[in-house]
């Protein structure tokens, strides 16, 4: 067996396999996850509905509200579950899910509706919490496995929101949509509740109030402000402030962690071989999985008769089918990571990931002009997304105590979190700066092969960083073979 597999056996004499039980545990958690990614998608869905309903102009505050409280809340979250119980306090997260959801429902003003989304940021948690969840109570023989499943087994499902929501929103409202979300995430707490046992596994201590505000700030100012950036421009003085409160925020984070005996995020697990590369490399990668939907959706939807030189001119239905592709491919790498976890090492598993997603960079200038070949490409994309989710999470539980996979699961997250923010506005405002289309607001041929050209060289960039982790531990290991034998 490899060490992957020693170290996941070494935690469980349990060889009971798959029960009616534990299949509804992680369908149930996989339920929470998809109502998390409901709340996300239901953001840009509605905004336009509720800016005209609420005479605002800062509509996009629908969406960058719930971001900030999930930058706020998820660390915090972690850190309590450690100490108090992942049962309990996932029943919390579900519990601000559904408030949050009623509370947008019945609104009558925008800031109810704000304070709505806040809460409804809380949800996000539940795709580390559920993970945990799994990997510690599922025996070792299916737990890898569990926790693949709920990692991204909300991939597909969450693909499907979209056919859903958009016609009740079209006939009902929003309102109708955040309703029924409420009531599906009662009846999915109430299953977890029913199904989930509370944790044995608890950490000591108290949680570390000051880090989490300074990780809520550093986050919550960095994605106001890279959201605010492209319409209120990146020299404007409140995207100034808000970049500068969170560089500063984030610094002062980084030493209370390692001045704190038990951090909010203990930032020593990154000195575990492997994890702080996998950590970076997964942000990338999320971040990359990102720019490419944002770069799909106008390629698929922009008409055959632009003349741009591109454009597949697909209704928004036809398009939602053409995501379903990488939302399965999402499911199928969380699955293919347990394989390959067995069969070579952690950084390898990451390197053949990126490795894929370089291919389908490269494969991208031609798949934006064949339709078959852009559908592969999106599988393949989710694909690697899934396996990165997967091959971390089961990774990051097995290396670490299992009081601390929360707050390590929460500094995964957090990553990506960055990732996605910074990746999908970044590329537009490089181009706009280099191509005097981009600048105007046209996405013309050459902007979104700028966008490809950018995929591709950040892509490469994350393949140089695994492969130094890769040298490093070999490196590592060599220099622990010689001193065995010195010993001797």
């Amino acid at each position: 067996m490899t060490s992957y597999d020693n170290a996941v056996a070494g935690e469980s004499t349990t060889q009971e396999g798959w029960t009616t039980r534990r299949v509804v545990t992680v369908l149930a958690l996989i339920g929470s996850l998809v109502g998390a990614i409901a709340t996300i998608l239901l953001g840009p869905q509605s905004i336009a509905l509720v800016s005209a309903e609420f005479g605002t102009a800062h509509g996009a505050w629908f969406v960058t509200a719930e971001l900030i409280g999930s930058a706020v809340m998820v660390p915090l979250i972690a850190r309590t579950a450690e100490l108090y119980g992942k049962r309990r306090i996932m029943m919390i997260v579900m519990a601000a899910g559904i408030v949050g959801s009623l509370l947008v429902a019945v609104a009558p003003w925008y800031g109810i509706a704000l304070v709505g989304r806040i809460l409804q940021g809380a949800t996000i948690a539940s795709s580390v919490l559920g993970p945990a969840i799994v990997r510690e109570q599922f025996p070792a023989r299916i737990a890898p496995l569990a926790v693949g499943l709920v990692a991204t087994g909300s991939g597909l499902p969450g693909a499907l929101i979209p056919f859903v929501t958009g016609p009740v929103i079209d006939n009902l409202g929003y309102r109708y949509v955040f309703g029924g979300l409420a009531v599906a995430m009662l009846a999915l707490a109430l299953i977890i509740r029913w199904t989930v046992r509370e944790s044995d596994v608890r950490d000591t201590g108290t949680v570390d109030y000051r880090g989490a505000v300074l990780v809520g700030v550093c986050l919550g100012a960095l994605l106001a402000g890279i959201s605010l950036g492209p319409t209120s421009g990146w020299v404007a003085p409140e995207v100034i402030v808000l970049i500068v409160v969170a560089i500063v925020a984030g610094v002062l984070w980084v030493r209370t962690a390692r001045n704190t005996p038990k951090p909010l995020i203990d930032l020593s697990m990154l000195r575990i071989p492997g994890i702080a590369a996998g950590i970076a490399a997964g942000g990338i990668v999320a971040g990359l999985g990102t720019l490419f939907l944002i770069t799909s959706a106008v390629v698929s939807q922009t008409p055959e008769s632009g003349g741009l030189g591109y454009g597949f001119g697909l209704s928004a239905t036809n398009y939602a089918y053409l995501q379903t592709f990488y939302f399965l491919g999402f499911l199928i790498g969380g699955v293919l990571a347990v394989r390959a976890l067995r069969a070579t090492s952690y950084v390898n598993v990451l390197l053949g990931g990126l490795v894929v997603l370089l291919l389908a960079g490269v494969l991208s200038f031609v798949g934006i002009h064949q339709v078959l070949l852009f559908g592969v490409i999106h599988l393949a994309v989710g694909i690697v997304l899934g396996t990165f989710f997967s091959a971390n999470f089961n990774f990051i539980f097995t290396m670490v105590a299992q009081e601390r996979r929360s707050s390590a699961g929460s500094l995964y997250l957090a990553s990506t979190m960055a990732g996605q923010s910074v990746l999908s506005v970044v590329p537009l405002t490089l181009a706009a700066v280099f191509i005097d289309a981009a600048a105007q607001g046209q996405m013309t041929l050459p902007v979104i092969q700028f966008y490809l050209y950018f995929f591709v060289g950040v892509a490469l960039l994350a393949v140089v960083l695994v492969l130094a982790a890769r040298r490093r531990t070999q490196q590592d290991g060599a220099a622990s073979t010689a001193r065995e034998v010195e010993i001797q």
